[in-house]
């Protein structure tokens, strides 16, 4: 435990998170996106009871699957905003359409469907932003880069060779890739989005 600790290289008041990584999780035809529950804000000292708990819950919930693959333990990103992008989306009927939803902070409100987020449609040809919903008090004077974050998502879609469903956080002006998977049957959020992810407590 100390190893993997170590090699996180934590600081005082460093958070984790404790998240799935399964081969079958998403794949290019089905994906499990809200399947398995992950963990956020846990403490260095919490972190074997939080693996204990991850194993347990992903392994026992009624109409789920038993959890088989790899735990990944990653520094928790205290994140300025946050949110999710689809490089593609089928619901707006242009495939030059490129979906960035965001929010104040980390981005569960916005994966879990339990706040309504800024949303930006970007021309992935012209980088032109098409359409613009401000929904976010905190955000609404800042300004985000979002057509350099859109660029930044097609490399990332140009070097899997698919359309993803890319989930972020941005600290400052550095853009932070928290997961990507393919987009599967024109998905959309947050409809399709899991459960809000679970922050772990330690009984006294």
């Amino acid at each position: 435990m100390q190893r993997v600790i170590k090699g996180l290289g934590l600081t005082n008041g460093d958070k984790l998170v404790v998240r799935s990584s399964a081969i079958s999780e998403d794949r290019d035809e089905s994906s499990c996106a809200g399947a398995f529950r992950s963990l956020l804000n846990v403490g260095k000292e919490q972190l074997a009871v939080a693996l204990t708990d991850f194993v347990k819950s992903n392994g026992s919930t009624p109409g789920r699957a038993a959890y088989r693959g790899s735990v990944i333990v990653q520094r928790m990103i205290q994140a300025d905003c946050a949110g999710v992008c689809l490089t593609r989306d089928g619901r707006t009927g242009n495939g030059d359409a490129v979906i960035v939803e965001m929010t104040a902070g980390g981005n569960t409100g916005v994966t879990g469907g339990t706040v309504r987020p800024d949303r930006f449609v970007v021309n992935r040809l012209t980088g032109d932003i098409v359409q613009e919903e401000r929904r976010c008090d905190v955000l609404r004077g800042r300004w985000i880069d979002v057509t350099g974050m859109v660029q930044q998502f097609l490399k990332l879609e140009s070097k899997f060779g698919k359309p993803l469903d890319i989930e972020w956080a941005l600290v400052g002006e550095n853009l932070y890739i928290l997961q990507a998977r393919p987009i599967v049957n024109g998905q959309s959020r947050p409809e399709n989005a899991g459960p809000e992810p679970a922050t772990v407590r330690v009984k006294a």
